[in-house]
């Protein structure tokens, strides 16, 4: 229950939101496995991570991915089906405050 509370005053931040995807969603593009996708606007260019299977860690840009340079290790659009994936998630998870609650349940079912 320790987590789950550290989650809940972790939400009261602005720059975090928490959202879960409830069971009933079934089958999602999440249960992949992790990825990280990193924005920095017009900045840089879009960053994927994704740690393999055997631990290493493969990171594709998107301007490596363009006019078939092929990236390093992905297909050419590939951080482009992450993106496409993680809004996918965001429509199937619960909102903020709906996934707070279910966090708040979930602490005192353990409890």
């Amino acid at each position: 229950p320790a987590q789950l509370r550290h989650l809940i005053l972790a939400a009261e931040r602005p720059e975090i939101k928490i959202q879960v995807i409830p069971k009933s969603a079934g089958l999602h593009f999440g249960l992949q496995g992790p990825f990280a996708l990193l924005g920095f606007g017009n900045l840089l260019e879009d960053v994927l991570y994704i740690e393999g299977r055997h631990g290493d860690l493969l990171v594709a840009e998107r301007a490596a991915m363009g006019a078939g340079a092929g990236g390093i290790g992905y297909p050419d659009d590939e951080v482009a089906t992450y993106q496409d994936g993680f809004e996918s998630l965001r429509t199937l998870a619960l909102g903020p405050a709906d996934s707070l609650d279910r966090i708040e349940q979930a602490a005192r079912d353990i409890a």
